[in-house]
């Protein structure tokens, strides 16, 4: 029997099968009158190093593609095998440069490769690594909230993915004592670091002892709130903090390991929920992230 448009519009969709953590709840109410209620299942054990996380996607997923970025009608893929020698020395690059929670790394652009490895080197080296809204950078008339932002960070570092579209943004600054990173428009262009000629560290015993240094109380990044009712303010997220929360996804969304994870995402990463809950739960189950 054939159905017409109408019924099968109003046909019930198929639904799959999710599995989710049993729901194993205690709630206590207090002498105040809340009522507080907590999970019974204990989060399980878990390495609290983001460096550590990347390390064992790649063993886990070597030839899987990690990270595709688009150009044009193509996209530019990267698996998690290419990945780890790029990580590895841009991080020892940047403990070759001395940078540390006092200078750490800021990014003004957006998702990109470039991003996300710079980013992943931050925490295989130990160092924080700041990603700031673009808006402040390509909307802003003024830069307040960009020169604020620096001036609580005092970077060592910043990267732009292109110096021509961040050029008003990159004068408002003081860079006098800060080596600037650009992937775009910035080869031979004096006092700018070109991204492809900056992983000239040499992984060995320096990015190992950091790496082996990392803790749960360790900052990964420092992440500013929207400024919506005053200037940003600057948000430490440790790198215990973020696997933990990649830890309790896992538990609680058991689905998440049932098949190849794979994501298509804008959702900025100097935002939490893209920064770290989308892109760290693609580290997490060692899957794809589109951007």
């Amino acid at each position: 029997m054939q159905l017409t448009r109408g019924e099968r519009m109003s046909a019930p969709a198929p639904l799959r099968p999710i599995a989710y953590a049993a729901a194993h709840i205690a709630c206590e109410r207090g002498a105040d009158g809340a009522l507080r209620c907590r999970s019974r299942d204990p989060l399980a054990p878990h390495d609290p190093s983001l460096a550590r996380l990347f390390r064992a996607a790649v063993e886990r997923n070597p030839a899987g593609i990690f990270l595709a970025e688009r150009e044009g009608a193509n996209w530019h893929k990267l698996t998690y095998a290419a990945a780890r020698p790029l990580v590895d020395r841009l991080a020892a690059g940047l403990i070759e440069r001395g940078l540390s929670p006092e200078r750490p790394v800021m990014i003004l652009s957006a998702n990109a490769i470039d991003h996300a490895l710079l980013t992943l080197a931050g925490h295989a080296a130990g160092i924080p690594v700041a990603p700031i809204s673009v808006a402040y950078s390509l909307q802003s008339q003024d830069h307040a909230k960009l020169k604020h932002i620096a001036a609580l960070l005092t970077p060592g570092l910043v990267y732009v993915a292109d110096t021509a579209a961040f050029a008003k943004a990159l004068a408002a600054l003081d860079l006098a004592k800060v080596e600037l990173v650009a992937t775009r428009n910035g080869a031979n262009i004096e006092g700018i670091t070109s991204f492809d000629q900056m992983p000239q560290g040499r992984a060995g015993p320096a990015l190992e002892k950091a790496a082996a240094a990392i803790a749960a109380d360790t900052i990964a990044k420092f992440l500013f709130t929207s400024g919506s009712t005053g200037l940003p303010k600057g948000v430490i997220n440790t790198h215990g903090m973020l696997t933990a929360n990649q830890e309790q996804l896992a538990q609680v969304w058991p689905f998440l390991d049932e098949q190849p994870f794979v994501l298509l995402d804008w959702l900025p990463w100097n935002h939490t929920f893209g920064g770290n809950h989308n892109f760290n739960m693609v580290l997490r189950h060692a899957g794809t992230l589109f951007i």
